[in-house]
């Protein structure tokens, strides 16, 4: 029986749609968006939505009754309905339903009748048609081949094909493809497409930050598989330099002006020889985590993706005859799953209306080789989230927006080279076009042009900012990949408090990329993206702070003092440096048979962490599971660590002018310890988010922001904190620090993670994030980091303000003390070389350096982080508080190398070059 909302439906609709009922009484009867144009009129006047939730209704039935089903095969995943050439008259009975449907009927008789109905449907309705162009579509896309080139590169300057600059972006459409596609055999021109089809996961090896004007995709989606073979021709006329062409397939040859050059599949000319064009051929193969590594033959885990052909252009009048000649080469099956979107029940594969949701779980001597969902751990399911036919976007619109006096987009929403010279595409993205930018949302969100939005960002600063990294570190800029450099300088006074002030990220974004590079690297490796935007946006193990972290772990245990810990008086004995060395060692558990761990003595020499004579009085974390190999890290001598040779004095001071490793790691292990235990005590292996350290980091900068893209405001005082997952809108969103011991993870020695945290090791926090740390210090309040305002207009409301610490009625005075210690301390940790040439900044300058270890080589990444306040009885452009984060690596050495870059950074604020663009 039909559905009864589905009667209703088609009945509202019959009135206006009568003059297409001629083909039958059953109620399916409906035409598609685009191929009728009376239907749609006729939807219009039932509601927009009737058509998309019709061809639903029918997706679900044809399901139901066992029609559509998913169908698996050693090498791929398939959609299938049967042959429509097989289906005769309705009663017919040819194609019967499947048997345990059969057996399972009350009615067998009446299911036969509701099969067959439902397959004319599917057969002979325009209806029916377009769920099986979605059925073909999913199905071709399995087995996609597709060529791009460069050519556009080699001319100067780059232009559309309209005669437009494109900028720094190449948004679909400029440089169209320029290859035609035939069956090799029969020589029938086919129909080709564009970028839609390929998986942005599976693909993301093909994609590159340094090349410049690649060509829209050419791709054909074809299910043909084996022997057959597809050429794609393009002539090429004479050009400078080699031509780079990217190929998603097996390229068996290439014809140069009729002469073949056959390659095999290492991608080795084998025929025809090289220099007659064709100068090299490069087979791609990815691994399981979508990395480039070299193809091996035989080799069942790893994918082959493609080709990459460079040819040479004949410098002649005339133009080449091009040919290359492409086989499908599909995806295996668990890489189509692996790098699906993910879903309840797993992974949904295909991103048009109709899709397969999968099992992980799926054993894989049981993937079928069979139809349905028990065969293939498959359902095909209705994708609402679809590019089909019933999806539709808001199309973006140009809008005008300002960094002071600098227009950041021009007419048609590009981003315009001065905005590209300052940087801004790792914040604002390269346009309207780019998807999953930030100017990609604001183009889509209302936005009257009468008061554009005002950038924080200062552009003369900015400038300076830029040359200031590449002066410190000549080079930074190429090879590109080897290492990074991050700077971030917030306001961290007044109502401006948070606003990005100036920021750079080295090396910059590449000009002129192609849209789908882009969006493939954005999506699938955000890491190596053109605009990673690694200010905000951590990716990796360069995001390690190190001790520089040091000043959340003393904020969370002044709280922790505060909000009446059961080792209150201690921990606050042991910050103000009330302790003595002994009895300090005693509270965190340090001696022989403590709780957590044990001293190293140079009598242990057989112990690997006191074989070396820089790691006596090494501190050892006790591991809690047989048979793991304890850690032991330096910097733990008890002496210089805990207060006897301090020249700042005892404490946390003392503790971050000497950058104690023992001090901070033994205070969270005192202080969350309890977070990590379970009823009886045992080190558990759940989720810990609880522990003061995590509270503290998402206060700091964490859970502040919407939860869903849907709630994006660009000028809320709190969407620069949205929890969009990464690689999703908006790019702007910081990524919130990371706690490792918070997570559980089975195998891991969790008290040693915990540890490791408290001294910024087993941490990711970003340079914006540790820099509004260190403005939440010198402000005493929450500093929430914001970068858009309307120009001429106050700052965004910043919402309720929060005070850095929680302080309990009658505890302002043990609070203010604590808070002056841990000042206190970032002031004495300043080093010569961070004020080298501007001694008069000393006494106001506040920061902490931090060094994290990334692979035991001496392969460093290293920070420095704090805040300057103006100099006393002297003038300077530093007319109020600034915080500043510096971070780079991968690198060998000390947070020396952050630090000595930092008097340039001061050199400008000191100078007023911030000032400059009021």
């Amino acid at each position: 029986m039909m559905k009864p909302d589905r009667i209703r439906l088609l009945v509202a609709s019959a009135g206006v749609v009568l003059v297409l009922v001629g083909i039958g009484a059953f109620s399916y009867i409906a035409g598609t968006f685009k191929r009728n144009a009376e239907w749609v009129g006729a939807a219009q006047s039932v509601g927009a939505a009737a058509v998309p939730k019709l061809l639903e209704n029918l997706h679900e039935d044809l399901v139901d009754v066992g029609i559509i089903k998913a169908r698996r095969t050693p090498d791929r995943l398939s959609i299938w309905h049967p042959p429509c050439s097989a289906m005769v008259r309705e009663d017919a009975g040819i194609i019967d339903p499947p048997q345990e449907q059969l057996r399972n009927a009350t009615d067998p008789r009446a299911l036969r009748k509701k099969h067959a109905r439902l397959l004319r449907v599917l057969c002979i309705t325009d209806v029916g048609e377009q769920l099986r162009e979605e059925i073909a579509s999913f199905n071709a896309g399995q087995a996609l081949i597709g060529i791009r080139d460069n050519r556009a590169a080699r001319s100067q300057p780059v232009l559309c094909e309209d005669g437009d600059d494109p900028g720094a972006f190449i948004s679909p459409g400029c440089l169209p493809g320029k290859w035609n596609a035939r069956h090799k055999a029969s020589g029938v021109p086919l129909d080709t497409g564009g970028h839609a089809a390929i998986s942005l996961r599976s693909y993301v090896v093909l994609a590159n930050a340094q090349r410049r004007a690649m060509a829209d995709w050419v791709t054909l989606e074809t299910v043909a598989h084996g022997s057959n073979s597809y050429i794609f021709k393009t002539d090429l006329g004479p050009v400078a330099g080699p031509v780079e062409v990217d190929v998603i397939g097996r390229v068996t040859a290439v014809i140069i002006d009729g002469a073949r050059h056959d390659v095999d599949q290492s991608g080795a000319i084998i025929s025809g020889g090289a220099g007659q064009g064709l100068s090299r051929v490069t087979a791609v193969c990815a691994d399981t985590r979508n990395t480039e590594i070299a193809c091996k033959a035989g080799d069942a885990e790893q994918d082959r993706i493609g080709m990459r052909l460079s040819l040479r252009a004949a410098q002649s009048a005339q133009p080449q005859d091009i040919a290359v000649e492409i086989k499908p080469q599909p995806l295996r099956v668990e890489t189509l799953l692996r790098n699906a979107r993910r879903s309840t029940k797993g992974r949904i594969v295909g991103n048009g209306l109709i899709a397969l949701n999968c099992t992980l779980a799926w054993p894989a001597e049981a993937a079928g080789f069979g139809e349905g969902p028990v065969a293939t751990g498959c359902d095909v399911v209705w994708n609402r989230s679809g590019s089909g036919s019933g999806g539709s976007s808001r199309e973006p619109k140009p809008f005008r927006m300002i960094a002071r006096q600098t227009g950041v987009f021009d007419s048609k929403g590009g981003l315009t080279s001065d905005a590209y010279a300052l940087g801004l595409a790792n914040l604002m993205g390269f346009g309207i076009t780019d998807p999953g930018s930030l100017a990609s949302k604001l183009a889509r969100t209302a936005n009257p042009s009468s008061q554009p939005y005002q950038l924080t960002v200062r552009p003369s600063f900015q400038m300076g900012l830029q040359k200031a990294i590449r002066d410190q570190w000549p080079g930074i800029d190429s090879p590109p990949g080897k290492r990074r450099a991050t700077f971030v300088v917030l306001d961290a006074e007044g109502p401006d408090a948070g606003a990005l002030l100036g920021f750079g990220t080295m090396p910059g974004a590449a000009y002129g990329l192609s849209h789908w590079d882009v969006l493939a690297l954005q999506t699938a490796a955000p890491g190596k993206a053109p605009a990673p935007a690694h200010a905000w946006r951590r990716h990796d193990q360069l995001s390690t702070p190190g001790s520089s972290f040091k000043m959340l772990t003393a904020l969370a245990a002044m709280q922790a003092v505060l909000d009446g810990h059961p080792d209150a008086r201690q921990i606050e004995d042991l910050l103000l440096g009330r302790l003595s060395v002994n009895k300090a060692e005693a509270f965190l558990g340090l001696g022989r048979g403590g709780f957590h761990g044990a001293r190293c003595s140079s009598g242990k020499a057989g112990r690997d962490c006191c074989a070396r004579p820089q790691m006596r009085d090494a501190f050892v974390l006790a591991v809690p599971r047989v048979g793991l190999p304890p850690r032991c890290i330096g910097n733990f001598n008890v002496a210089t660590n805990l207060g006897t040779s301090w020249n700042a004095g005892p404490g946390v001071v003392g503790a971050l002018d000497t950058s104690s490793n023992l001090f901070f790691a033994g205070l969270a292990l005192r202080m969350d310890r309890g977070g990590l235990e379970d009823a009886n005590g045992r080190i558990h292996d759940k989720d810990a988010h609880d522990l003061a350290m995590a509270r503290m980091a998402r206060k700091l900068f964490g859970d502040l922001g919407p939860t869903r893209p849907s709630e994006f405001d660009p000028l809320s005082p709190t969407f620069t904190l949205d929890k969009v997952r990464l690689g999703q809108i908006p790019r702007w969103a910081p990524s919130p620090i990371g706690i490792e011991a918070t997570i559980a993870a089975k195998g891991e020695p969790r008290l040693q993670q915990l540890a490791f945290s408290g001294m910024g090791q087993n941490v990711q926090a970003t340079p914006l994030a540790m820099a509004s740390i260190a403005a939440s210090i010198a402000t005493n309040r929450v500093v929430t980091p914001w970068v858009l305002s309307r120009a001429g207009g106050a700052p965004p409301a910043r919402g309720p303000e929060m005070a850095l610490l929680d302080i309990p009625v009658g505890k302002d005075a043990q609070a203010a003390v604590l808070l002056e210690k841990l000042t206190d301390g970032l002031n004495a940790s300043v080093s010569n070389a961070m004020v080298k040439g501007l001694p008069h900044l000393r006494p106001t300058a506040h920061f902490k350096t931090g060094t994290a270890d990334l692979d035991g080589d001496n392969r460093n990444t290293v920070w420095t982080v704090g805040f300057i306040r103006p100099p006393q009885g002297r003038a300077s452009g530093i007319d109020q508080t600034y915080a500043i984060a510096c971070n780079i690596g991968p690198v060998s050495g000390t947070s020396a190398i952050c630090a000595a870059a930092i008097p340039r950074i001061l050199k400008l604020l000191d100078d007023g070059v911030h000032l400059r663009d009021n």
